[in-house]
């Protein structure tokens, strides 16, 4: 199982500091959420016009790539890394979604929802869930 952390519309909630960073890149206290990662996401799913410096400030992480692994995990990038249980989610097998209202929060995706929510994350657009 990998994880990927994405971006929302709650991006807009961090202006102006996201103008230059993804939201999972952004310091609260003296870490980010992505160094708060037990389990060191392999994808990172930000806005278009962040993917350079993303990729610069991760990698040995995917930034957008155009493919997923059918068993990767998908996890907001403004969830706190705490209250994640990995080896909980690598024990379900098919697609699901946990939301919050109308946010995404994790999910398994099948390829469909994958391109749509690879698409909505790079254009900065709202997920529809």
């Amino acid at each position: 199982m990998g994880i990927a952390l994405f971006e929302d519309m709650h991006w807009l909630n961090f202006f102006p500091i996201s103008l230059t960073r993804a939201t999972f890149d952004i310091k609260v206290g003296a870490r980010s959420f992505f160094e708060e990662h037990q389990v060191m996401p392999e994808v990172l799913l930000t806005r278009e016009h962040l993917a350079g410096v993303t990729r610069e400030r991760h990698g040995q992480c995917k930034v957008n790539p155009s493919s997923f692994d059918n068993d990767t995990v998908f996890v907001n990038g403004l969830l706190h890394p705490g209250a994640i249980y990995p080896e909980r989610l690598e024990k379900v097998g098919h697609t699901f979604a946990i939301i919050a209202g109308e946010r995404l929060l994790v999910a398994r995706l099948d390829s469909k929802g994958t391109e749509y929510l690879a698409e909505s994350v790079a254009s900065g657009k709202k997920i529809d869930v």
